[in-house]
């Protein structure tokens, strides 16, 4: 069980029959995809999916889940390198505003 199952199903007193946990987003894409099953996850990791009609999604909530993110490197890390220029990169592209 995840934050998910207790933010979003526990509370309307929602109970799946069978819980399996998967730690792979990929593997959960692909049983989804399989008819396996239901999942709930960040859009980016069902985009292409999406794109290609293979998953339907919908939004949970007006804004959808709460989620903080963190980006975290270790205290040693110095700028300019190939860490530090990456963790740049990710956090321009969190800071993007999303449709």
């Amino acid at each position: 069980e995840g934050f998910e199952y207790d933010l979003v199903l526990r509370p309307e007193g929602h109970f799946p029959t069978r819980f399996v946990t998967v730690s792979s987003p990929e593997a959960i894409v692909e049983l989804v995809t399989a008819g396996l099953g239901i999942s709930i996850l960040a859009r980016w990791a069902v985009e292409q999916r999406l794109l290609k009609k293979e998953l339907v999604a919908a939004r949970l909530g007006d804004n959808g889940l709460p989620l903080e993110w963190h980006l975290v490197t270790r205290n040693s890390q110095t700028s300019g390198s190939p860490v530090a220029e990456c963790a740049s990169v990710l956090l321009d592209w969190a800071s993007r505003e999303r449709v």
